[in-house]
């Protein structure tokens, strides 16, 4: 096992005040069972910046929530270009994409060290039977994950680059605050590169709006701490 992943049961891992609970696939059974919860949460992944969660063409063998970090989704189209599909922050659950293949085709990695809980899917497949709850919640989770993406393919369809950009930055806003965090404060882990790959930008248009962005005073950059400053402007923006 390399140094950087460790094997724990869930019996190990905090889960009162994880920020991810809310992305949970256990968490109806917190009160039930706990055997049951044991074989859900297989372990808690930790992974360093660039390691590879999955690769496409891979078998599903599990699905992931982030706990802490944030994971890139990519795929290569069919010129040979990278496309940034998605980042996925504290609370976001991984992998559903390959449900219906049951094979990844997408691949997923750490922009920053980032841990994540591992739900192998086999298990959960034969825990439906058992624990209704965990259908529930994993219905639940699909639903709020499809509602996530409809709202990427909305930033997405923003027509100029400083709406993207600023419907982008309050998205992130929004979602770190539920995964537990202040949503006006935050940690831009991905790269200008790979995040204006995401918002079809080129990346010296994103730094360049950032850097004006800061000037009006809607929001302050500390290394890759964001402050927004002023939301309402960045939602006029947006608009």
């Amino acid at each position: 096992m390399k140094a950087n992943v460790i094997g724990l049961t869930s019996s190990c891992v905090s889960c009162r005040n994880c920020p991810a609970s809310r992305a949970c696939i256990a968490t109806e059974l917190s009160g039930q069972d706990p055997a049951i919860r044991d074989r859900i949460v297989k372990r808690r992944r930790f992974m360093q910046k660039g390691e590879m969660l999955y690769r496409p063409g891979e078998p599903l063998r599990a699905l992931y929530t982030v706990q802490t970090g944030c994971i890139r989704t990519s795929m290569t189209t069919c010129d040979g270009e990278v496309q940034v599909l998605g980042f996925h922050v504290p609370g976001e659950l991984l992998g559903i994409d390959a449900l219906g293949e049951q094979r990844h085709p997408s691949e997923a990695a750490a922009i920053e060290t980032t841990a994540v809980c591992e739900y192998p899917y086999h298990e959960l497949e034969r825990l439906m039977g058992e624990a209704p709850a965990i259908q529930r919640q994993l219905l639940r989770l699909l639903s709020r994950e499809i509602a996530r993406e409809e709202e990427l393919m909305c930033l997405l369809g923003q027509r100029n680059a400083e709406s993207r950009l600023a419907a982008c930055l309050l998205n992130l806003s929004e979602r770190y605050s539920r995964g537990g965090k202040r949503g006006d404060g935050f940690t831009l882990a991905m790269s200008r590169q790979d995040l204006g790959n995401h918002l079809g930008l080129a990346m010296e248009t994103v730094s360049r709006l950032i850097s004006r962005f800061q000037d009006e005073g809607m929001l302050s950059v500390a290394g890759r701490h964001v402050q927004l400053l002023d939301a309402p402007r960045l939602h006029a923006l947006m608009e």
